[in-house]
């Protein structure tokens, strides 16, 4: 029948399961998991050395009871934090510039898509 409405599982790209899997990892670091909300995600390669990075800017409660807006970037197994001052997190804010530039992959993930694939 043709008013019948299919339902199909939508298939997750390459970038949608990074990114779930990279936000499951800070999720699991909180105070408060259940306080976790994405504002953006993006994942973007270096194609001068091939590096995937995946940023992602978020709100949490933090020990206070208050809540933190952070910028947290995952490279190779390893996050960086836009508070820490040892500039791998700068290096890699300049690296996002840069691959957006260049026109190297750059891919805004949707963020419900991300939250509804956590547990």
């Amino acid at each position: 029948d043709e008013n019948e409405v299919q339902h199909e599982e939508k298939q997750l790209t390459e970038d949608e399961l990074a990114a779930i899997s990279v936000c499951q990892q800070i999720k699991d670091r909180l105070k408060n998991p259940s306080s976790l909300s994405l504002n953006a995600v993006i994942c973007t390669t270096d194609e001068t050395d091939y590096s995937n990075y995946i940023f992602v800017d978020f709100s949490a409660q933090n020990g206070f009871g208050g809540t933190n807006r952070t910028i947290w970037v995952y490279r190779n197994g390893s996050f960086y934090a836009s508070a820490d001052d040892d500039g791998k997190y700068d290096f890699a804010d300049s690296t996002r510039d840069f691959c957006r530039m260049m026109g190297y992959h750059y891919v805004s993930v949707d963020t419900s898509v991300i939250e509804e694939n956590l547990y």
